[in-house]
């Protein structure tokens, strides 16, 4: 599945790809980052899919390749931003469950390159 990331949620950015909703340092730095979607097929509607030591490849706009590996999965309010934004997580995948009332994240780290 590939997506362009938009560097910021707006009802555009969410109904055209995904977006990333919070970063601490800055994608692909250390420190979470946070990116959400809709829960549509087209969007993170196979977030659920995924398994824990699945990878997640991000490419920047210099083309460099970044990998991450799935660790968790965590189900929260759908409104707890600061729950998602916490923990020591180099990414978080946010979306929403069926009927928008809870929120589905995956969380991953990122794999060193040698």
């Amino acid at each position: 599945i590939k997506y362009s990331i938009f560097d910021k949620p707006t009802t555009n950015a969410l109904d055209s790809g995904v977006a990333v909703l919070y970063t601490a340092n800055g994608v692909n730095r250390p420190g979470n980052t946070v990116i959400a979607g809709h829960n549509y097929k087209s969007h993170f509607g196979n977030l659920s899919n995924l398994a824990v030591g699945d990878s997640v490849l991000l490419t920047d706009m210099e083309g460099n390749l970044f990998e991450y590996q799935v660790e968790d999965f965590e189900v929260m309010d759908g409104t707890a931003i600061e729950q998602m934004q916490q923990g020591d997580w180099d990414l978080s995948l946010f979306t929403c469950t069926i009927g928008g009332q809870n929120g589905f994240t995956v969380r991953c780290r990122q794999l060193i390159q040698d």
